[in-house]
């Protein structure tokens, strides 16, 4: 139980980190949040209203993965994890988040092929992803050392 609740913690956190990312690294502050609605065919008429829900959106899902991350780190090694295997999982799963939710599934709701990739969206999506991963691995791994 308390793996859940670390990775459960540590990926809200990383989602939340995430999701802060995203308001402001679009062109239009927030914009990418809107799309993370449209994954899951939510459309919301209020852009603004939109923003909010695919903020909370983004954090739950993090928290999701960091569920995963943690189920998948106890079931590799039941005692302390370093941090030599915590990063490196969470950028595996910062990519399969990339690799999912904001390619396969994005092309899906788009109509397109879901192993079409434009340059444009890989620069966008793929580096905040990937520091997801990073921050999911690192604040586990402080979690981790914190509780001991």
């Amino acid at each position: 139980m308390a793996v859940i609740r670390r990775g459960l913690l540590t990926g809200l956190f990383a989602g939340l980190v995430l999701a802060m990312l995203d308001v402001v690294v679009d062109g239009v502050p927030g914009n990418g949040l809107q799309e993370v609605l449209r994954w899951f065919g939510i459309t919301v008429a209020d852009a603004g209203l939109a923003r909010l829900a695919g903020f909370v959106l983004v954090i739950a899902l993090g928290g999701i993965f960091g569920i995963l991350f943690g189920l998948i780190l106890n079931s590799m090694n039941a005692q302390a994890v370093s941090i030599n295997r915590a990063i490196p999982l969470g950028l595996l799963l910062g990519f399969a988040w990339w690799l999912l939710l904001a390619q396969m599934l994005c092309n899906v709701v788009h109509h397109v092929s879901p192993f079409s990739f434009n340059f444009t969206g890989i620069l966008l999506t793929l580096p905040l992803n990937l520091v997801f991963g990073v921050v999911l691995g690192t604040a586990y791994y402080q979690m981790q050392t914190r509780t001991r």
